[in-house]
């Protein structure tokens, strides 16, 4: 993969918690697919383009589900303003980076609340645990940054496990 320029910045935990980016990736795809030649719908190039996009719609299904859990936590209205030092990719000029570096962005964004999310777990002090469920919850399953933790992982790992295709179909 190609190196691109990133700045370091301040992001809160709230703001890595976020779809968008792999929303836009998708998107980016399908309109792609749709405005193929005749010739090429159907072909090699379509069906690669399907499989990209078929498995970005599921990071962003499985995401959604994670993001919405993550806000059932009682914990995580007291945390997600808290501040890590994240990596960005920088744009310069016209050209954007490339979608699979945008994606392993994203899933680096991932990897790094799961991980600021373990550490606020074993900080956590017994009566107050940071995988405990919001009050009344427990009886439903309510849930748990464990849980959460090991989906944004996951889904990292299948971010950079998404085969983007290039202009010429490669």
């Amino acid at each position: 993969m190609q190196k691109h320029a990133t700045d370091e910045r301040q992001s809160t935990l709230d703001g890595l918690a976020d779809v968008t980016q792999v929303e836009e990736l998708a998107s980016e795809l399908e309109e792609w697919r749709d405005n193929l030649p005749e010739n090429l719908q159907g072909g090699d190039l379509s069906g690669r383009l399907d499989e990209a996009i078929d498995a970005l719609e599921n990071v962003v299904n499985e995401l959604d589900e994670a993001f919405t859990a993550l806000e059932q936590c009682s914990r995580w209205a007291e945390i997600k303003d808290s501040t890590v030092t994240a990596s960005f990719l920088r744009f310069s000029g016209r050209r954007r980076p490339s979608r699979a570096a945008r994606a392993a962005e994203v899933a680096d964004h991932l990897n790094l609340l799961a991980s600021a999310l373990t550490e606020l777990d074993v900080g956590a002090g017994p009566e107050d645990p940071v995988d405990a469920e919001p009050e009344g919850a427990e009886d439903e399953g309510g849930p748990q940054f464990t849980d959460i933790i090991d989906k944004l992982e996951e889904q990292a790992g299948e971010l950079e496990g998404v085969e983007f295709p290039g202009a010429f179909g490669r």
